[in-house]
């Protein structure tokens, strides 16, 4: 009706963001900016689309002219702080968040990334205290049982505890560790969250009890929850039972396979005891890759100088988005002849029961790293140059999974200088060092 409003399209231009069509996003942005190019709201949203679009330092000029003309600016200071804790600036994104969150206190999304940056500089007890105020604005994906009351270790008795499940599925791999140890606080726990992680947790003797809200069958009230009963997110337990970053006591393998399946997938993936199986996923899930997140994925094609490694036999653990990638390969053949029935296995005990067949997990920074680490599965896990808090900022090891070797990019996107430099002669050595094992 009206094509040339500038707050439409910036609006248009928004939204087109928030669903990452970035191309869209950066074309109705364009348009705006040229009916109304001093409108400070605009600027500032075409510096976040220039900004996920890796185009940083156009980006940072734009925050800074924004603050320039309106130094109280809603969002320009916490952008061009999330930008600084992207390029690896941590002390100066920490100082913006902190000057953001004077002015507005209310803010859940930066104390989020402020936690952040408190994590990866160490400082435990700052960091989890700034992330206790994302539970100020509820994510959807978390569902708060209703009516009873926020737990508190050490206050009044608790009847039952309900530990509800939040942001992505590699938080309720890594966190679910503490479970356990709540029987020795409360009498009894239910872990409330996706169906598909209940038989791992259950078979892996963390929890007895779970409970799946978006199952359509399920109910509140006929869960008959009364004054007694408590809830905590699953990733507070952390710095309710941990008074330090020192985990080693809650090491892996803390997650189990079902023996009887992993004889099945032996079965299935039967290959002789010379040969080495190597699990490889490289993707997370593309509606949390956004921000600081984004660049944690890799595209399969860039695998290939490690899949051209001649003596292992190769097994996807994609699934869903990026797993159609393995088709365009030149070394498609170098995957295992069962592939497509691993392909059709969507539940996460039978995952875990194919990656204690495999010799070694290579694999992005998702879901999926965590599930085999926890399992105590030697992970090669390839992390961009400034990750998220939990892998910290240096170093090849991590407390969280002592199977684990972190590799990390030493550039910005330079996922070939990672892999080639580092990753490559790593799986060199490793196929090396199996191969005399097995002879000596």
């Amino acid at each position: 009706m009206k094509p040339l409003q500038p707050t439409t399209l910036n609006n248009l231009a928004l939204a087109a963001l928030r669903t990452n069509q970035l191309d869209q996003a950066l074309n109705w942005s364009e348009q705006a900016l040229e009916l109304d190019p001093k409108n400070t709201d605009i600027l500032n949203n075409h510096a976040s689309i220039l900004q996920e679009r890796g185009d940083l330092e156009s980006a940072k000029q734009l925050y800074l002219k924004v603050l320039e003309v309106k130094p109280q600016h809603i969002n320009a200071r916490s952008n061009l702080g999330c930008l600084k804790h992207q390029t690896g600036d941590l002390n100066q994104a920490r100082a913006l968040y902190q000057a953001h969150l004077n002015c507005y206190p209310n803010d859940s999304r930066v104390w989020v990334n402020l936690a952040g940056v408190y994590l990866s500089q160490n400082h435990w007890k700052l960091g989890w205290e700034a992330y206790r105020r994302r539970l100020d604005n509820p994510e959807k994906i978390m569902n708060i049982p209703p009516g009873i009351e926020f737990w508190q270790k050490g206050s009044e008795p608790v009847r039952r505890l309900i530990v509800v499940h939040e942001q992505g599925l590699g938080d309720s791999f890594q966190f679910s560790r503490f479970l356990s140890a709540l029987k020795r606080h409360v009498r009894e726990v239910v872990f409330c969250g996706p169906s598909k992680l209940h038989k791992l947790l259950q078979y892996s003797e963390l929890i007895e009890t779970c409970w799946d809200p978006d199952d359509p069958d399920f109910k509140w009230q006929n869960q008959y929850l009364n004054s007694e009963d408590r809830w905590i997110p699953l990733m507070s337990l952390a710095p309710l039972l941990q008074e330090k970053q020192a985990i080693d006591h809650y090491g892996a393998p803390y997650l189990f396979a079902e023996p009887h399946s992993v004889q099945r997938w032996e079965q299935t993936l039967k290959r002789s005891n010379q040969d080495s199986l190597i699990a490889v996923h490289w993707q997370g899930n593309p509606e949390h890759e956004m921000t600081l997140s984004r660049g944690r994925s890799i595209a399969l094609q860039q695998l290939e100088s490690l899949l051209d490694v001649e003596i292992p036999q190769w097994l996807s653990l994609q699934k869903g988005p990026g797993s159609e990638q393995i088709d365009a390969l030149q070394w498609r053949h170098r995957f295992h002849p069962q592939q497509s029935v691993v392909d059709d296995c969507w539940d996460y005990q039978e995952t875990a029961a194919i990656l204690m067949n495999c010799d070694l997990v290579i694999t992005s920074d998702s879901g999926l790293a965590h599930l085999a680490a926890g399992l105590g599965r030697p992970t090669c896990l390839l992390l961009m140059q400034i990750p998220e808090w939990r892998w910290g900022l240096k170093g090849s090891t991590t407390p969280w999974y002592p199977s684990m070797r972190l590799f990390r990019q030493q550039k910005r996107n330079d996922w070939a200088g990672l892999i080639q430099q580092q990753v490559r002669p790593a799986l060199k050595q490793w196929l090396k060092q199996r191969q005399s094992r097995q002879q000596g």
